[in-house]
């Protein structure tokens, strides 16, 4: 636990607040400042309007981000947060040839970034909803596709702060192993498209030490999830290992992965959505292939500041996230992370068979 440890010291002096039970929503004025990492190799290529509006195309993208979050003091259903991103640097991947108009489309949308905010709101239950990018200009169509683009690139990377606790009026915190609960949808699982995400995803969440301080969980789960309007199905699994503030409920530290495949009768043919055209790869990892890896720790208190970095093509970190993508990409992965029972996770729990409705 000892980055987990170092980052919940590094953070003593941020205005936190025990958690009510069955109420995992941050208290009015509670704020937190992170370190976010994501990188995200697509399912599909999005396209992106570069300058002179020439199409560039994505294959991956990495943000790394210093984010402060701020709740509202309204006591509503839902709570609102409020982000600043203090600093933030873009690194991409595309095809031949587009280099150049790459490398400038990135170093735009880290000028688009830095400075930003970032709006969201958590319900009791500690789920994230209504994501948006404010003062982001939507004059015109380059304007609209390209923060556009921007708004779901971002919203796949803050997913990672949505580490749900057991539902209920009377549920709070585990702190010991043996504890057991589910998440259902969860955030990190949709795809970044303006159609939102359909299908069905249950995530299993344990916890698996404990001490004064923090509570370790770490999760696994399978489903098969879609970009809304389309007919390409991705089997996909998913885990994380987050270390939770034991006094405050709060998220401390996060790594987690998603790995997905497309189906054998999925539509990998050219399709279409608000960022332009996108059309499904036959890649290293398959046809429609997608992985994202996420790492987060919270700041604060004396701890020396990460550094984001520099933006463009040539500016990819190897790191905590990418560590992840490799993780994804293990099959020996829940032999890793042993149940408190002594079991493994080799027999992953079986996903809801209800579909659920989109979600955005």
């Amino acid at each position: 636990m000892s980055i987990a440890r170092a980052a919940l010291a590094a953070s003593a002096l941020l205005i936190a607040h025990p958690a009510a039970a069955g109420d995992a929503r941050w208290a009015p004025g509670e704020a937190h400042r992170w370190y976010l990492e994501h990188s995200h190799e697509l399912p599909q290529l999005l396209w992106a309007l570069g300058p002179e509006s020439r199409d560039v195309r994505l294959l991956a993208v990495q943000l790394r981000l210093i984010v402060s979050c701020a709740a509202g003091g309204e006591d509503g259903l839902n709570r609102e947060v409020l982000c600043t991103i203090e600093d933030a640097a873009v690194a991409g991947r595309g095809v031949e040839g587009e280099a150049e108009a790459l490398d400038a489309v990135l170093h735009e949308m880290d000028r688009v970034l830095t400075g930003a905010r970032w709006r969201f709101e958590l319900d009791r239950a500690g789920r994230l909803h209504d994501p948006d990018l404010l003062d982001a200009p939507q004059i015109g169509v380059r304007d609209t596709r390209f923060h556009g683009l921007i708004r779901l690139l971002l919203g796949s990377a803050m997913a990672g702060l949505e580490v749900a606790p057991p539902a209920g009026r009377k549920a709070t915190l585990p702190t010991g192993p043996g504890s057991e609960w589910v998440v259902d949808a969860p955030a990190i699982t949709r795809f970044p498209v303006p159609t939102g995400t359909l299908g069905s995803f249950r995530l299993r969440r344990q916890a698996v030490d404990a001490d004064d301080e923090l509570v370790r969980t770490v999760a696994y789960g399978v489903g098969a999830v879609s970009p809304g309007n389309t007919r390409l199905t991705m089997v996909t699994r998913a885990g994380d290992d987050a270390w939770l503030d034991r006094g405050t409920g709060r998220l401390v530290h996060r790594q987690w992965w998603v790995v997905g495949r497309a189906t054998p009768s999925s539509e990998t043919t050219r399709t279409r959505d608000l960022a332009g055209p996108v059309t499904a790869l036959s890649g290293p990892f398959g046809i429609g292939a997608w992985r994202q890896g996420g790492y987060l720790a919270r700041l604060g208190g004396d701890a020396p500041e990460p550094q984001v970095g520099d933006s463009g093509v040539s500016a990819w970190r190897q790191g905590g996230s990418t560590a992840m993508l490799d993780r994804a990409e293990a099959p020996e992965w829940a032999e890793r992370f042993p149940r408190p029972d002594g079991a493994l996770w080799a027999s992953p729990p079986a996903p809801v068979s209800t579909p659920r409705s989109p979600r955005s």
